[in-house]
């Protein structure tokens, strides 16, 4: 029994050694570590999120990857950074744990705490349709993944647990038994092979391809429950610590510390990145797959197929021999190398390292230049060997070859018996000390590429002096816009020349000499490189694959440092590139391979809002909008830049491919606006297309505006009917001011016939006659010069409203030194007195407006009274105002009264009844008035009246 299981073991053994060596190459692969920007070369677990994100658990947390940046989420709420099982839920929630067994969950890129008790340390988590399922003490705790509250426990003992995981619609705990939790919530114990039963081994549980796999990190057996039932089996792979396990197209990845091994159902292997510590294996939706590692950061393939064969020197040049492959290198070494066996020969090598700059195969021929120029038959035997240093070499016919060198360029061959058109050019410039027994076209220059036009029969050469042409006949230098043409890595196709202008354009001469540039790529170009109808373009960031016959673009691959592409060929199908790295095999039929890119827009922030989506209607203040992108598209590392554009305006590129769009301050109205990305899979562009309206403010509205005009008009007619209010208030005013001035008028008629009343003039001329018949001329004369004087004052002073006090005075004083001459001498006297600190020429006076107050005093005071009559006149200034007190001391108002009832009954005097109106009319529309106050003096010893007159200066 023991040797028959030894025997078993021998053959295991065997079958695993042989079957190990059939292990291929690995794929070809981007790095992505800390100097890319990744957080940690240590990563545990990857997933992608809904939208298309990758998404890392780091050494240093969680971090987001859109192809181009890395954004970590904020970490100062966890117990430990480090963590896997990252998950995402309906919701797009990304939820993780960390190693201490905290489960956290992804909002506004900060990493939230899920309520728990005690966790069990990291247990993978368990996502079924709205609920979380993981571990704690004593409990296996059912979360909603909408509040997170608990929603159900399930008791087991805890003691036991070994790990669980998810699948089928169903959440497996593996303990002392095997919890199977379905989407009801219903549990299931299986019990468990005794194998199994063993807790404290390190065990691994997976579920895929509708089974569910039982490994063991240290183990090369492992079971499967299927139907209901356990199976063993036994690993095809060397003995190594399995860390993970990935079902990626529906095969078995075991990602290991001695790299990833695939296996089939047929239990064949595979054995890719040896000597890298594995430890997760992913496809994303984009069909890329990702390999992540515990030392070395990310491994990102865009194609499987796409194979690396890795070689000891590095690759400078390559060509073809048949099946096999020429290889020169930078340490001047040159092999053959068989792809299908990989094996190699080696055909060269000097001591001097100088790197082989030129290895081609030209009809029955193999050239290669490092610190030399050699020529190899076809059998790789040297034939020729010359210290010069060749740049190109070329066919142009059966018999000769264009050669580019530093010193000369020219024609030479190695058969001069066969015949060809341009054996007259040879014959006329072959000299014999020349060194590759050529006929030179020029010396003494530095050539650099050449390349023959086998339809004008033309050889163009590229030279520190620019392009040289030669024909049968001609040599001429070739110009582009009046300048010398420089351009590098001459290529013929048909009957164009194609080369690269020191700028790093695409430049194309035509058979008539046509020049011009095409515009593939913005990125400047290295090196092209024409295999048939493809034109192979390498820049700093990709290799560009240009159909020449159909005039379409594809990246093929992306280039960096780390590969630096510096030559590409064809072979059996497949197209290769000589890198750093090694040789990079991509099969022709990959090329077409649409690698999706999706354009997305992240949020949108609306006056520092943010918004997962942007509203059709916007009010008048919601006029900033920022939106952010992104453009997720992980096979390449070549950053595409955003256009934009608004309405029907012109196409705007976003600057330093940015991903953000601000605008500030727009104005109301209706936006299309519109972004475009360049899709290189597809050759089309990725769009996106909003429309929006920002609503203009409420005084902007259409409404608005009408009530606003109603109410203007309302307003235009109120201030209309309002003006013509006053006009005709205005025109009645003027009416009545017509009217008041025709009664002023009257009242100063009335005045003046009042002062020119027939019995003061009949008594003032009886007391003229009286001292003239009594020859008293002197008086006579005095008295009739001041009663001229005084009735010319009068008609003066009737043609104006207003005069000066000082003329007032003056008139008073003519008008009593005449009525003190009707009384007798000694008899009656008067005084007039001012005490007013302004000139009296400037205060003005209603004319005429206090002589029939002094009149009403003689006449109906002082006239009756026996003995000495006196009337006293007092002019004061009290603020703005003029007081004037004229006092008498004459029977008083009331005895006048009395006679004047016996004389004439009720009549009121006409001269008072006009000078009340007169007062009253100047007090119209006025707001300090002409006040009149009468005093009555009744004592013992005098009587009299004091009339206090107050006018407005």
């Amino acid at each position: 029994m023991n040797a028959i299981m030894h025997n078993h073991k021998s053959i295991l053994l065997l079958l695993l050694i042989v079957t190990y060596n059939l292990s291929g190459q690995n794929p070809y692969f981007n790095k992505i570590d800390k100097s890319t920007g990744l957080p940690s070369n240590t990563i545990y677990d990857i997933t992608q999120d809904q939208k298309g994100f990758m998404w890392f658990a780091t050494n240093e947390g969680v971090c987001k990857y859109d192809g181009v940046s890395f954004s970590n989420l904020s970490t100062k709420k966890v117990t430990s950074k480090a963590g896997s099982s990252l998950v995402v839920d309906n919701n797009n929630t990304i939820y993780y744990c960390n190693f201490d067994g905290y489960i956290y969950y992804n909002k506004n890129e900060i990493l939230e705490p899920v309520p728990q008790n005690q966790p069990l340390g990291y247990s993978p988590i368990g996502i079924l349709n709205n609920k979380i399922l993981t571990t704690e003490k004593n409990n296996i705790i059912v979360y909603d993944i909408n509040d997170l509250k608990i929603i159900k426990k399930f008791a087991f003992n805890h003691n036991t647990f070994v790990t669980s995981t998810r699948g089928d619609n169903c959440y497996y705990i593996l303990s002392d038994c095997l919890y199977k939790i379905d989407q009801n919530l219903k549990i299931e114990k299986i019990k468990l092979p005794e194998e199994l039963n063993n807790i404290s081994e390190a065990k691994l549980l997976k579920y895929g391809n509708g089974k569910l796999y039982f490994f063991n990190k240290y183990r090369q057996s492992y079971f499967i429950f299927e139907k209901g039932s356990f199976k063993k089996h036994y690993l095809p792979i060397p003995e190594n610590i399995i860390q993970n396990i990935a079902f990626v197209d529906n095969q078995i990845w075991l990602c290991t510390t001695n790299g990833i091994f695939k296996l089939n159902d047929k239990n064949d292997v595979e054995h890719w990145f040896k000597n890298h510590n594995i430890s997760y294996f992913f496809k994303d939706s984009f069909q890329n797959y990702w390999i992540s590692t515990l030392n070395e950061g990310l491994f990102l393939i865009p194609n499987l197929n796409t194979k690396l064969y890795q070689f000891p020197e590095t690759i400078s040049q390559f060509d073809f021999l048949e099946d096999k492959l020429l290889i020169g290198t930078v340490n001047n070494s040159i092999y053959s190398f068989d792809l299908t066996l990989h094996k190699q020969q080696k055909i060269h090598k000097d001591l001097d390292n100088h790197e082989i700059y030129l290895l081609k195969k030209v009809n029955d021929y193999f050239f290669a230049t490092s610190s030399q120029f050699r020529v190899y038959n076809n059998k790789t035997k040297l034939i020729l060997e010359k210290k010069v240093a060749v740049k190109n070499i070329i066919p142009i016919d059966h018999k000769y070859f264009g050669v580019a060198a530093s010193g000369f360029c020219g024609i030479l061959c190695f058969d001069t018996k066969l015949k060809s058109e341009w054996d007259t050019f040879y014959n006329i410039r072959k000299k014999e000390k020349d060194v590759l027994n050529e006929a030179r076209i020029e010396s003494n220059i530095k050539a650099k590429s050449i390349a023959y036009n086998p339809v004008n029969k033309t050889i163009y050469i590229s030279t520190n002096l620019g392009v040289i042409t030669q024909t049968f006949h001609e040599k001429k230098t070739l110009f582009y816009k009046n300048k010398p043409l420089y351009i590098n890595h001459l290529n013929t196709w048909k009957n164009y020349i194609f080369g690269v202008n020191a700028n790093g354009s695409l430049i194309q001469i035509d058979n008539q000499n046509k020049i011009k540039t095409i515009p593939i790529t913005s990125e400047e170009i290295n090196k092209i490189k024409i295999i048939r109808n493809h034109l192979f373009i390498i820049t700093k960031k990709n290799i560009l694959l240009y159909n020449l016959s159909n005039k379409t673009k594809i990246e093929i691959l992306t280039n960096n440092q780390e590969f630096d592409v510096t030559d590409i060929g064809e072979l059996n199908n497949q197209i290769l590139f000589a890198t750093k790295k090694g040789m990079i095999a991509q099969n022709l039929e990959d090329i077409n391979l649409i690698h999706n890119q999706k354009f997305i827009l992240n949020h949108i922030t609306i006056n520092d809002v943010d918004y997962s989506q942007l509203p059709k209607t916007l009010s008048f203040d919601q006029n900033n909008i920022k939106f952010n992108f992104s453009v997720l598209n992980f096979s390449t590392s070549y950053s595409n830049a955003i256009s934009y554009k608004i309405n029907n305006n012109k196409w705007y590129t976003l600057e330093n491919n940015s991903r953000k769009l601000i605008l500030n301050e727009l104005s109301p109205g209706t936006y299309q606006l519109e972004f475009r990305v360049y899709n290189p899979s597809i050759q089309k562009y990725d769009l996106l297309s909003y429309t929006f309206e920002i609503k203009p403010p409420f005084w902007k509205t259409p409404l608005f505006l009408s009530a606003l005009l109603a109410f203007i008009f309302i307003l235009c007619y109120l201030v209309f009917k309002n003006h013509v209010k006053k006009i005709n208030l205005r025109n009645k005013e003027k009416l009545e001011k017509v009217n008041l001035e025709n009664e002023l008028n009257k009242s100063r008629l009335t005045a003046i016939k009042s002062q020119m009343n027939p019995h003061f003039f009949f008594n003032a001329l009886n007391t003229i006659q009286s001292y003239i018949l009594t020859r008293d001329n002197k008086k006579a004369l005095y008295y009739l010069k001041k009663f001229s004087v005084l009735t010319r004052n009068i008609l003066e002073t009737s043609e104006k409203e207003y005069i000066s006090l000082e003329d007032e005075i003056k008139t008073l004083e003519l008008y009593l030194e005449i009525e003190k001459a009707r009384f007798n001498e000694n008899e009656f006297f008067f005084n007039i007195e001012t005490q007013i600190s302004t000139q009296k020429e400037s205060i003005k006076v209603p004319a005429m407006l206090l002589q029939p107050f002094i009149e009403n005093a003689v006449k109906h005071g002082l006239l009756h009274k026996n003995g000495i009559k006196k009337i006293a006149i007092q002019f004061n200034q009290h603020k703005e105002y003029l007081t004037i007190s004229i006092e008498d001391n004459g029977i008083g108002r009331k005895k006048s009264q009395e006679l004047n009832l016996l004389k004439r009954g009720n009549h009121i005097s006409f001269a008072t009844e006009a000078l009340m109106k007169r007062i009253e009319i100047l007090n119209l529309n006025q707001n300090k008035k002409i006040s009149i106050q009468y005093t009555d003096i009744e004592d013992s010893l005098e009587s009299g009246t004091i009339v206090t007159i107050q006018i407005p200066i």
